[in-house]
Formats: C-alpha cells, structure tokens, sequence
C-alpha cells in the first residue's frame, strides 16, 4: 500500500483501538465472553467460533482490549487482503484506495465489539479470496488453495450459519470456467468436511440445539409486518452503502478490464446473492439486523471500486473518514461522560443495565456485600447475567466461587446458561435472586424454607435481591427449569443428547 495511504490508515487503527479500550463490554459480548470461558465443542444457541475466538484471549486477560484485539486485527487484515486482490486488475492507486475505503467505512470501523459477524467476515472474506486464485491458477486435480478456502468457508460456517449463502455465488461464478469442476468441488470438500462434520456430530450428541433454535425456536417469532421489516432491510441497505453510492458510477471500459481473473464479476455475486436471501426474508416479516450485512461489506466495497472513478473513490473515502470519525468521537464521549453527551431518553430506556455497563467495578463491589454468604447468584435475564459472570471475574476476585446462572430466564430463546448450570451442586444451598424491578418473591417461596427481599439502588436505578435459603433444586428444576427447555428444545429433537439427562426431572 502506497505510503501516502498508510498514514491515514494508521490514525484510523488507533482510533479504534482507543474505542476498544474505552467501549465497556455489552450484554451480549460479555455472554460470549462466557461461552470462552468454558471451552467446547459447541454452545447451545449459535454456533462455537466465537466462544473459541475469545478462549486464548481470555487465559491471559479479560482487559476489554485485549479480548477485542482480534476484532482490531480482523479490518486491518481484510483491508490487505482486498489491496492484493485488486492490484492486478485495478492497479496500485485503485487498489489502495479501495483498501482504505473499507477500512474507514462506518460499519467495519464499528467492530471493535466481540460477536460472531467479525469471525465470519474474516473466514468468508479469505475464503473467498483463496477459491478466486485456487479456480484461476488451477493446474492440478487438487488444489492447495482451493483446500484453504474450504477450511476458511468452515470456520466462518462455525462463526454463523450465514456463511452458507456464499456457496451459491462460489457455484455460479466457478462452474463456466473450471478447468477440473470435481477437482474443485472435491478440493473444497476436503478442506471444510472436519469442520461441518465437527458440528454435525456435536449437534447430534447435544440435542441437536443449534439446529432447534436456528431453524424452529426463532422462527417462531414474527419480528413485524413485511411491509415494516422491509423498510428496516432497505434502511440497514442504505446505512452500509451511504458513503459508496452517491459516487457510484458506470464502469469505463479502458479503466476495467475483463481479462479472465478479473474478480468484478465473483465479487458481485458473493455481495448480491446473500442480500436477496436477506431481502426475501424480509419480505416474509422477519427482521434483519445492520450487522448481519457486516460480512458483505468487503465484497460490495471490492465490487463498487470497479464503478468508481478516482476522484469518485477519493470523495467516497473522504466522506467515510469523515463519518466514522465523527462517530467514534461521539461514542469515546458518550462512554467518557455519557451524563453529558446521551441523552436521558437513551440513558433511562435501561437505567439499571446501563449503570452496570458504565459503572461495573462499583456495581461488583455493592453486590459482592449483599450477596455474602449465597453459593449462586441468579438471574432472570441471560444479557444482565452475562455482564455480572463477567465483571466478577474481572473484578469479583475470581468471581470467589460463586456460580452465576440463569433461572426462568423469560426469554424466548433457550440460552447457554440453561445447560451448564450445575442444578445438582445447589440442593439445600442459599441463592441470592437479583433483578432489576421487583422479583416476584411468591414464585421463589416454595423452593427455600425462607426468604428475605431487599431493595437497593444503583446510579438512581432500583434493583432488588431476594435471599433464600435451602434451596430446593430438584423440585426447582422440576417444575421452573425443565418446562421451559422443553420449550426450547422440544423432547422430538432429542436424538443421540450426550445430555438427554436434561430431560428427566431426576
């Protein structure tokens, strides 16, 4: 990359490693911050990369940096890897451009959060690299780089099942030109079988759960209208190409040259084909996340060079440094000061979750003396247990042999916690209940010979903890825990459970 570039490029990178430093760690990242935790072959809502992204991290520091420095490393890598496959067809200047363009998009420049779409990107964005070359420098029947990038299209399908999506687009563009099609279908093949068969296998010995909540649990729930879950898919359209768009433009011929290897085409198809099967899930009433297009991103980037002249990809830049810019600035103050710079409405929509985010060391420290003498803390909420399992073990000192769990957890999902809660070990325990509004003491009675409720406040929100004592685990499992995994993961879909013992009360 030409050395005017890399000065902009490094200002950005430090700019989000600031961001990783200064974002505390949300919900959800610290619910995966859990699954790394505890390694292993799988969890049960999602598939495991990212639990085994962040496991190494987590044995030497659970700093926020540091368990999102992969998640720095990720764009600066992709950001490479897009200025090296354009270089012999768009040339140096396109080529480091372009590169840049990615890097400083909204979007990508927002990932320095842990979740499954940054491993993904990464493995989707190299696999498909690796099979372009594999297809157009084919010499043999099987082709080391077409082997990489099926190992690459198998840890981005461990990441998030969106991966799959690609393969339509990896069919389309290799089929016409091929010099070996089985060459390439088996090199593929081999290349991303241990991964597929891993899962396979996992899913069979544990409830077939994934699969349960992929493909029965979620779609049980209507997100809103088609006509409203549209308009989010074409608002989360527009918010990821708003930079490239105004400066799209139709490609010169003596500047894009259809030479075989030309990427313009493939690049097209792996941007295209996942967002109709987006759009036409949409179009059925279920809603789309702005993350799930985080994938797609160096792949549209990529395309759109081709359509973009000099001066339209140098304004494209510009108005992309300009926004992520802004943008990173405002979330540094918002988390340096957020009393100051967000607003109440935003602040008060979860004034307890938000005084646990912004306040976790305080939070962990008024806890810890309220909960003295509990064995376990439970939650009604997997988002506000992951965030207490992980501030005390950041600052719990060594979370002192506490189990953080999960009861009842009201959500319409199953959750990791329902299975690696160890209900046995806490027959006739005391357990500590903690919510923030009141729990509901009645639907606790029956399982402890006593109770007592107290209430406490935290940066003005009120949250309450109710204290029991000999805990009744069996009839608590009995009654409460196995009616609701069997919401989730229906007895039919059982098969060969290494954990079929989650279905019996005993």
């Amino acid at each position: 990359m030409a050395r005017t570039l890399m000065i902009p490029f490094v200002l950005l990178f430090l700019l989000k490693a600031v961001l990783a430093a200064i974002f505390p760690v949300f919900g959800d990242e610290a619910y995966y911050v859990f699954w790394g935790s505890h390694p292993a072959g799988g969890y049960y809502d999602l598939p495991p990369m990212i639990g085994w992204w962040l496991a190494p991290l987590l044995r030497i520091s659970s700093h926020p940096l540091w368990i999102r420095i992969w998640n720095l490393l990720v764009p600066a890598l992709i950001t490479f890897g897009i200025y090296e496959w354009l270089l012999k067809s768009r040339g140096r200047a396109y080529a480091g451009l372009t590169a840049l363009l990615f890097f400083a998009l909204p979007l990508p420049f927002l990932t320095v959060l842990s979740f499954p779409d940054v491993p993904l990107m990464f493995f989707c964005f190299f696999s498909a690299l690796l099979f372009h070359a594999g297809v157009t420098t084919q010499r043999s029947f099987l082709s080391p780089a077409i082997v990489m990038s099926g190992a690459l299209f198998g840890a981005a399908f461990l990441s998030k099942y969106f991966a799959v999506f690609l393969l339509p687009a990896f069919s389309i563009w290799a089929w016409p030109i091929a010099r070996s099609r089985a060459g390439v279908i088996l090199s593929f093949f081999a290349g991303s079988a241990p991964f597929l068969f891993q899962h396979i296998l996992w899913n069979e010995r544990n409830c077939r759960a994934n699969a349960v909540f992929n493909l029965i649990t979620r779609q049980r729930v209507s997100e809103g209208s088609p006509l409203e879950t549209t308009g989010v898919f074409f608002l989360h359209l527009i918010l990821v190409s708003l930079t490239v768009t105004p400066f799209l433009r139709r490609p010169c011929r003596s500047a894009v040259g259809r030479q075989e290897g030309d990427p313009d085409r493939f690049l097209l198809l792996l941007w295209l084909i996942p967002t109709l099967v987006f759009l036409s899930t949409a179009l059925m009433g279920r809603g789309q996340g702005l993350h799930w297009l985080l994938y797609l991103t160096p792949f549209f980037v990529a395309w759109a060079s081709h359509h973009l002249s000099v001066r339209g990809l140098k304004g494209s830049l510009l108005f992309s440094v300009f926004l992520s810019t802004c943008l990173g600035s405002f979330f540094c103050a918002a988390f340096l000061a957020p009393e100051r710079v967000i607003p109440p409405a935003v602040r008060n929509r979860y004034p307890f979750e938000f005084g646990v985010i912004v306040g976790a060391k305080d939070f962990v420290n008024q806890l810890k003396s309220e909960v003295q003498g509990s064995q376990a803390l439970l939650f009604q909420s997997y988002g506000l247990a992951s965030l207490v399992f992980y501030e005390f073990q950041r600052f719990g000192e060594g979370n002192e042999g506490r189990g953080v769990l999960v009861a009842t957890s009201g959500s319409r999902f199953g959750r990791a916690f329902d299975f690696y809660a160890d209900w046995k070990t806490l027959q006739g325990k005391t357990l500590s209940i903690i919510n923030p509004g009141r729990v509901d003491a009645a639907k606790f009675r029956p399982y402890f010979t006593s109770l007592e409720e107290t209430r406490s406040t935290f940066r003005g929100a009120g949250y309450f903890v109710v204290t029991g004592k000999d805990f009744d685990a069996r009839k608590f499992w009995s009654e409460r825990v196995l009616p609701e995994l069997e919401e989730f993961y229906p007895r039919e879909f059982s098969g060969a459970c290494a954990l079929k013992e989650v279905f019996r009360a005993d």
